[in-house]
């Protein structure tokens, strides 16, 4: 083998070494900085896992006209293997709340009202396990509130949640 050839393989060579530890890095800063049981209690958004969750259960919030006033969802995060429950209030209220439920806690979060339009994130919990996510808006006094089906997440199909 010539020097040339030589040369030109351990320049590719180093090339890549140099470069394979930022694509790792680049990969898992995407998939968030916790997984498992290490993500309970965590924020899903300060986290990163978010970036890749989708909802695998979803209900709706209706007032006494059965008008839907917001959401409830379950959401997953694959690369995370966390799970965590998600109001969305689309009417002026006084205050959220929003729950995840499983076999071993709940995990909740509560926050005075506001505009329309607004969302509410629960802790998260490991994905794990079979769960439930709870929603209740408050509107002058009264509360509206509905529950998710219970989910096992990480088999659960991504289920449209608008």
């Amino acid at each position: 083998m010539t020097q040339t050839k030589t040369r030109s393989r351990f320049l590719l060579v180093a090339a890549f070494a140099c470069a394979l530890p930022g694509l790792l890095w680049a990969r898992s800063a995407a998939a968030g900085t916790c997984r498992g049981t290490s993500c309970v209690g965590l924020d899903p958004v300060a986290t990163g896992c978010n970036s890749d969750a989708y909802a695998v259960a979803c209900y709706s919030i209706v007032d006494l006209n059965n008008t839907q006033i917001g959401r409830v969802a379950l959401r997953y995060s694959p690369s995370c293997n966390a799970a965590w429950g998600r109001v969305a209030i689309f009417v002026p209220h006084d205050s959220e709340h929003i729950e995840v439920r499983n076999q071993s806690f709940t995990l909740l979060a509560s926050k005075d009202g506001g505009s329309s339009l607004s969302s509410l994130l629960s802790p998260m919990t490991f994905g794990g396990q079979t769960q439930l996510a709870s929603g209740s808006i408050f509107i002058s006094g009264t509360g509206y509130g509905a529950s998710t089906p219970f989910a096992y997440p990480p088999t659960a199909a991504a289920v449209s949640c608008p």
